[in-house]
């Protein structure tokens, strides 16, 4: 073998464990709190799970992941994502970065519903509030 490929594939070796050495992940399952979109009776509602992980906004959800499973008049939400962070730009901003994933639950007749969500429940009533008046705050997990 000439000594050039050996320095060729020391570089690339050297290459792949400096590049894995930067990088980090998260994995966030069944975090933070989740809301039901606002919506009409009858309609398909977007269910938002925002992660409980404050993450750089150069961070990105990787294997996302939710599901909403209507039984009765509960609402059983799962999800899931990892969150991977590169280390080896310095031009990101330290400010805290939400990140969040959505689903879509099966349509919403009128009345009360459980929302399960991670060790949460909560009870919410369709019609869901008006998009003018909805906000994070508002929302109960």
């Amino acid at each position: 073998m000439k000594l050039h490929s050996l320095i060729g594939a020391a570089t690339v070796l050297t290459t792949v464990v400096l590049t894995a050495a930067c990088t980090s992940s998260e994995e966030l399952e069944n975090t933070g709190r989740a809301c039901l979109w606002p919506g009409a009776s009858g309609a398909v509602h977007t269910m938002v799970v925002e992660f409980d992980a404050c993450g750089s906004p150069c961070d990105e959800l990787v294997d996302e992941r939710c599901e909403v499973e209507l039984r009765g008049k509960t609402l059983t939400v799962e999800a899931s994502a990892t969150l991977e962070s590169d280390q080896r730009t310095n031009s990101c901003p330290t400010a805290c970065a939400v990140h969040s994933v959505s689903c879509q639950t099966p349509p919403l007749t009128e009345g009360e519903y459980v929302i399960l969500y991670g060790d949460e429940q909560t009870i919410v009533q369709v019609p869901v509030h008006t998009p003018e008046s909805f906000s994070w705050e508002g929302c109960p997990l």
